[in-house]
């Protein structure tokens, strides 16, 4: 059955929205999205000290990004801040977008 709502724009911010819930701003949260990203192999498994960026997960807007979502288009779709996704760059292989820190 075709979904008549459903567009690329509105796939994207369901996405968005779907981290936005399980991995918002509530207690715990930053540590279920530390969980996750490590269980996924996104991230290393932290070992409580290093502050190293190897141990630190990728935003949504990266993970969006490497899928090969281009920054405009997450501007344009989730109406987010134009900053963050200038911030946004193709990695020197062109093979995924990373966030400059």
């Amino acid at each position: 059955m075709k979904h008549p709502k459903l567009t690329r724009d509105s796939a994207i911010c369901a996405i968005v929205e779907v981290f936005e819930r399980y991995f918002g701003a509530e207690k715990g949260s930053a540590e279920m999205y530390q969980e996750f990203a490590e269980d996924m192999r996104l991230c290393e498994v932290w070992d409580g000290e290093s502050t190293t960026p190897e141990y630190l997960p990728p935003s949504i807007w990266e993970i969006l990004a490497a899928t090969g979502i281009h920054p405009d288009h997450l501007t344009e779709a989730c109406h987010i801040n134009p900053l963050i996704a200038a911030e946004l760059k193709v990695d020197g292989y062109g093979r995924a977008w990373v966030l400059k820190i």
